[in-house]
């Protein structure tokens, strides 16, 4: 549990064997180190402050389940094989990329994507049936779903490069409003691959259009 001021000094690499609670006063301040839940078993991530970013975040343990107390921040997160992230209710998830050879699941929660590149890569099981995944970077943002499961997709990118995915994916919705966008949006879909998504709601305007494309045209 962090009550003060912490400092990642030296960019150390930080080994978590508990739960992680950054209490409400706390101010913590990244380094470039990964800090890493490696305990067998469930941990818990908690954050109490507005969001403290805790930078480079990696799941490794032997089978560990973390499960979010709160909505947290991060810069990037890794889960890897035979680990599991969860939501775990309402909770928001705020990074810029994601990693995923686990298991990624929640059932009312966010995530916000704000990265570009390799926003979402996932090679594990991916099921957020019920949750919300929001892109909302400033520049190309590639998403490889691998057959994930999503609840709500919204597409908040006015990147001129948009959001491309990659592979195949199923969503209960699809969602694009551009109206209370600064600009309009773009998708595009892997030429051959399969998006099935249940409801697709797109809004935009004359100045602020929604675009879709394969991307073999």
């Amino acid at each position: 549990t962090n009550t003060g001021a912490t400092s990642a000094t030296n960019n150390p690499d930080i080994n978590l064997y508990g739960n992680l609670t950054i209490a409400a006063n706390a101010v913590y301040t990244k380094g470039t180190g990964t800090t890493s839940f490696n305990k067998n078993g469930a941990q818990t991530w908690t954050d109490s402050t507005s969001g403290q970013d805790l930078g480079t975040v990696a799941i490794n343990g032997s089978n560990a389940t973390v499960n979010l107390g709160s909505s947290v921040l991060a810069t990037t997160m890794t889960i890897n094989a035979n680990q599991t992230l969860s939501l775990n209710g309402s909770n928001t998830l705020n990074l810029k990329g994601i990693n995923n050879a686990g298991t990624l699941n929640g059932s009312t929660g966010i995530i916000l994507l704000s990265g570009t590149g390799a926003t979402l890569t996932n090679t594990g099981a991916f099921s957020l049936t019920t949750s919300t995944m929001d892109f909302t970077g400033a520049g190309l943002q590639n998403i490889d779903a691998q057959g994930g499961t999503f609840g709500t997709i919204v597409d908040s990118n006015t990147s001129g490069s948009g959001v491309s995915f990659l592979s195949n994916f199923t969503a209960g919705r699809l969602s694009v409003n551009t109206p209370g966008l600064s600009a309009g949006t773009k998708m595009q879909f892997n030429a051959g691959g399969t998006f099935a998504v249940t409801n697709l709601q797109l809004t935009g305007t004359a100045t602020k259009m929604v675009t879709l494309r394969s991307s073999s045209n």
